[in-house]
């Protein structure tokens, strides 16, 4: 039984069959050092395995840090992360999955004192190391512009450049408009990000304070198409419930980008779809010219987009070959 003294931060933790890995990831949380009352909430999702057994365990050697949520059917990892951060008692919040690991002690206490002296930001997060299915280091992930260490909406939209497990937040940002939209897509934790940016900066921190760990859990089998397509839901969502004008130019920069790479892998989309991607990257190409953002973080050309459909059919490639002339390959990320 959790302490009834009331935590200045909340640590959501949600796991499903990771027995692997979740003792790893609880021990980077308990290690953390702080001069204030934090919670830890692990919402468990009914696992197969042994990671309930463990969580439970842990629980019981850490009465006063520990809240379980135990469910007694599986609900899904989006409705989990939902109920869990729901029950946050804390003024922030912080992220670590069940198969990531913070590496800092301090994260937490650093994190925590920079948001306390700077009323402006409503989020901070730092760098990561890239680890393997056992732990062992494949690279860093920084993937913040070298010239600054503030990002905001407008940067946001069009690149994200955030780790969860490094992510803490203020709670005050959460309402039902989150928990609603977060609730109809699959990347939740991008709609996070959005939503901390619409309220305040966010600010990086260039040191390393936990492990991501890359290429297990559920998000390893998504397609890649299928996130831009996420983003482009999420976007429509948050549309809807705010008044994004004096954002669009970032917002339609940023459609441009996601639908350049979902025409670009819709070879087995049917025709009548294909057409509508092309139509709107090409909407949303002459309308990035109109409204150009003040930082546009992938610049996409004419020629790129000529190139593309020349790629995309045959028949449209004799049209620009007769147009254009012979046009090189292009290998456009």
């Amino acid at each position: 039984m959790a302490t009834n003294k009331q935590p200045t931060v909340s640590v959501v933790v949600i796991t499903y069959n990771q027995e692997k890995y979740i003792r790893k990831s609880l021990e980077g949380i308990l290690s953390q050092k702080t001069d204030f009352e934090y919670e830890l909430i692990i919402g468990e999702d009914c696992s197969t395995d042994r990671t309930r057994d463990i969580c439970v365990q842990y629980s019981q050697e850490f009465p006063e840090k520990i809240r379980l949520l135990l469910h007694q059917q599986n609900i899904g990892m989006h409705q989990n992360a939902i109920q869990t951060l729901r029950s946050a008692r804390g003024k922030y919040i912080a992220f670590c999955e069940g198969d990531d690991f913070w590496t800092d002690p301090n994260k937490l206490q650093m994190q925590y004192d920079f948001l306390e002296n700077n009323l402006s930001f409503t989020g901070v997060h730092t760098k990561v190391d890239y680890v393997d299915k056992d732990g062992r280091k494949i690279g860093t992930g920084d993937m913040m512009p070298a010239d600054s260490d503030i990002i905001d909406f407008n940067y946001l939209l069009q690149r994200n450049v955030i780790h969860t497990c490094s992510f803490m937040f203020r709670k005050s940002v959460l309402d039902e408009t989150v928990y609603s939209i977060m609730g109809a897509v699959l990347n939740q934790d991008y709609t996070l990000f959005l939503a901390v940016a619409l309220n305040g900066n966010i600010y990086y921190f260039r040191n390393t304070t936990a492990a991501y760990r890359k290429g297990v859990g559920v998000t390893a089998t998504w397609i890649f198409s299928n996130i831009r397509k996420q983003h482009l839901m999420i976007f429509s969502l948050f549309e809807k419930h705010y008044n994004l004008k004096k954002y669009r130019a970032a917002l339609y920069a940023a459609k441009q980008f996601q639908y350049y790479h979902v025409f670009s892998a819709s070879n087995k989309e049917t025709r009548l779809l294909r057409c509508r991607y092309f139509c709107l990257l090409l909407w949303y190409f002459f309308l990035s010219l109109l409204y150009k953002p003040a930082i546009k973080v992938y610049k996409i050309s004419f020629t790129d987009i000529v190139m593309l459909a020349y790629k995309a059919r045959p028949k449209l490639k004799k049209w620009l070959k007769l147009l254009f002339g012979n046009m090189p390959s292009s290998d456009k990320n």
